[in-house]
């Protein structure tokens, strides 16, 4: 199965309300509110919201701040991107992903992949489904907080 765009239910919010995730930007120890949307690989149990930011690539702004649950795991992902078109003709979006840094232990699982795979679905719902090629310029080594298995 791919990922896929939905709202949140109202089960889906708990579940992301359970982890706490802090804004990350803004006040100190300020939970990060709800998102409206996610992408979900329902399948495999992966799951991508974004927290906030800028995103922009060409900009002294923060990036996009995006948590992607793998199963129970949680990734933390700063990325930024560049579109070039519009919702008529199409939107290419390329990203940068500036860091990828996982909060367990390493998996069999290649979080790298998935991380782009949720980015690509995700992009739609950035940019309201106008997304009609995904490129990436950059996709660091993922940082494993608690080390190898």
């Amino acid at each position: 199965m791919a990922f896929v765009n939905v709202y949140l239910t109202e089960e889906d919010k708990k579940f992301i309300a359970s982890f706490k995730f802090h804004n990350p930007i803004g006040r100190l120890n300020e939970l990060a509110p709800l998102p409206e949307e996610w992408s979900i690989d329902k399948e495999n149990k992966y799951y991508l919201i974004c927290l906030g930011g800028q995103g922009e690539l060409d900009s002294e702004y923060p990036p996009n701040y995006y948590k992607l649950i793998v199963n129970i795991d949680v990734v933390d992902i700063k990325a930024r991107y560049q579109t070039v078109g519009n919702g008529k003709i199409g939107i290419k979006i390329t990203w940068k992903i500036e860091s990828i840094v996982v909060n367990s232990k390493k998996t069999d699982v290649d979080i790298q992949q998935i991380a782009m795979l949720a980015l690509k679905s995700y992009g739609n719902i950035h940019f309201g489904g106008h997304i009609i090629c995904s490129e990436f310029m950059s996709i660091p080594v993922p940082h494993y907080l608690k080390g190898e298995k």
